[in-house]
This record gives structure tokens, C-alpha cells and sequence, in this order.
């Protein structure tokens, strides 16, 4: 994009040029920090699974498997239920930080 200058001349927009630095430095940022974290495949969830078959004996698997499904689905669910009468009794600044 070329920026027209008022004493004349064109020059490329500064401005845009570090936005999308900020923008290409930003975004390889995310790249590592998430893959790092396990975010960029979905690690975490590997390893939960694989904690529940050590936490639970054998005959109870299913059981323990059964249960870790619900409670995380369930939570899922009944999450923006609970938030909204949350923000709806006591505000958005508390639901927020209740959510932090």
C-alpha cells in the first residue's frame, strides 16, 4: 500500500509496515506458547484419559471413564446456565473474575 506523502513522494505506510510485524511476531508467539502448552493438538486431553486408566482399577474402568465424560461435558453445559445467573445477580465485573 503506498502512502502519499503531503510534501510529495510516495512511501510505504510505517504504520503498516509494524502492524504486520506486530501482527507476524504476535502470531508466532501464539504458535509456540500453544504448542507448547499441548493446546496446538489437543495433548491435554491424551493425557487426562490415560491418568483416568491409572487413578481407576481395571474391573471400574468403564465406570471411571463413564463419570470423567459427564462431569466434563456436564460442566460444559451447565457453565453459561450458571454464569448468567451469576451476572445477572451480582454483575459482569464479578462473573468475570469469578471466570479468571
Amino acid at each position: 500500500m503506498v502512502w502519499n506523502h503531503p510534501h510529495g513522494g510516495g512511501d510505504r505506510d510505517p504504520d503498516l509496515r509494524r502492524d504486520f510485524f506486530v501482527d507476524l511476531v504476535s502470531r508466532f508467539i501464539h504458535l509456540v506458547y500453544s504448542s507448547r502448552c499441548g493446546n496446538r493438538f489437543n495433548g491435554t486431553s491424551s493425557v487426562l484419559y490415560a491418568t483416568v486408566a491409572e487413578m481407576i482399577a481395571p474391573s471400574a474402568r468403564s465406570r471411571g471413564y463413564g463419570l470423567y465424560y459427564a462431569i466434563t461435558l456436564g460442566s460444559g453445559g451447565i457453565a453459561p446456565i450458571v454464569y448468567g445467573l451469576l451476572t445477572d445477580s451480582f454483575g459482569l465485573s464479578l462473573t468475570i473474575i469469578a471466570v479468571a
